[in-house]
């Protein structure tokens, strides 16, 4: 009996934004490959999506019959969408009430604190209380950041409970894909852009300030086309749709064509599981990136390409001051240097110089991550009884 119940089936209800994101479906991917990897059962993943489901009594009752485990996350989950209409006010849609009822163990697995910087919306008022007691009913809590751990702690949340735990993004393996116009004896730059929000990215007047650092964007990549022999790659993670904007200003205005990943591996998308490996040997493939999506900058650390981010999201400079990278960062807002063209030529010389020096420090610290991360996952498994 007891031999038949250890390798029985084990299932798994997975929770997080489901919805379309590349970066998502790299966290989603990495998650069911790390501990499937580890695991001596078998797994059997069922999905749900935090964004287009309220977890009712019935969905509960149906969890504790059927499944062995709940994972809540990960991603950018304590963030509030009004459209959502959620109950906790953040992105796991649960009455407080209902969360007691959940007989299987509870895992919150690396979210963040992800509000916009300009996003003037708040949380609901039962949200800091949803926290505190989700934080309290998990077996095993943790957060992508240490950023995500203070706020949740301003809100009121027991830090002893919380774990820092590295971003799943970074660990999904790449899955081999031929570039179209990929010429390799240049420099390859990948760029990548969050057309979403742009009035929660950048400071008032927002469309002043976009269109201002997009000239100083343009400007440093004709720089590194010119001076370093660069080729261009905009990198989506939606849709060539979704990105059109951006995607004229980089063919209208840089002096060589850039590859449009959106449309020459048109084959990618729209974003999946399936497909997530295949974005990352994408950025496998660059020298350099210059990512404004959080994901744009995680993904490339696991494959040890060195990125500076863009914008002004914490996400971004919260991971970047967990692995000692803070200076690498086009800051839009007012007090950062985002519209000093010499200061951004500066960072990519000095990125460039230092470029092995600069491999070796983020491979040191990915295997630091990477232990951290399979220990969790250890963690996560032994609650599979």
């Amino acid at each position: 009996m007891i031999f038949s119940q250890f390798f029985k089936k084990k299932v798994i209800y997975h929770t997080g934004a489901w919805s379309g994101n590349f970066g998502d479906s790299i966290i989603q991917q990495s998650i069911q490959n790390g501990l499937s990897q580890l695991s001596k059962r078998d797994l059997q993943f069922r999905y749900i999506n935090c964004q287009q489901t309220e977890f009712t009594r019935e969905i509960i009752e149906e969890i504790n019959s059927e499944g062995d485990l709940l994972i809540v996350g990960g991603g950018g989950l304590i963030f509030y969408r009004p459209k959502d209409n959620s109950k906790s006010g953040w992105q796991w849609n649960i009455d407080i009430n209902l969360i007691d009822q959940l007989r299987v163990p509870l895992v919150i697995y690396g979210i963040g604190y992800n509000q916009f910087e300009y996003d003037n919306s708040n949380f609901i008022p039962i949200t800091n209380k949803h926290l505190q007691t989700t934080v309290e009913k998990a077996a095993l809590c943790s957060v992508r950041n240490s950023g995500s751990k203070k706020e949740l702690m301003i809100r009121g949340c027991n830090g002893s409970k919380i774990k820092i735990i590295p971003d799943s993004g970074m660990f999904l393996k790449p899955k081999k894909i031929d570039i179209p116009g990929f010429i390799p004896s240049k420099l390859h730059i990948g760029f990548n852009w969050t057309t979403d929000r742009e009035n929660q990215t950048f400071p008032h007047p927002f469309e002043d300030n976009r269109d201002k650092f997009i000239n100083s964007c343009i400007e440093l990549l004709n720089y590194i086309i010119k001076t370093k022999n660069a080729q261009i790659f905009h990198i989506g993670h939606m849709s060539y749709d979704f990105d059109n904007k951006i995607i004229k200003i980089l063919k209208n205005n840089l002096i060589l064509e850039p590859i449009i990943i959106d449309d020459v591996l048109k084959q990618i998308y729209p974003p999946s599981g399936e497909n997530a490996r295949y974005l990352v040997d994408v950025y496998r493939q660059m020298d350099i990136v210059l990512g404004m999506r959080g994901h744009s900058n995680i993904v490339s650390f696991g494959q040890n390409i060195p990125f500076i981010g863009l914008g002004s999201h914490r996400k971004i400079r919260y991971f970047l001051e967990d692995i000692d990278r803070k200076e690498y960062f086009f800051d839009v807002r007012p007090e950062g240097d985002l519209y000093n063209l010499d200061f951004m030529k500066a960072k990519i010389d000095k990125l460039l110089n230092k470029y092995i020096d600069e491999r070796n420090n983020m491979e040191e610290k990915y295997n630091q991550e990477s232990k951290k991360f399979n220990d969790f996952n250890y963690q996560v498994l032994k609650l599979l009884k």
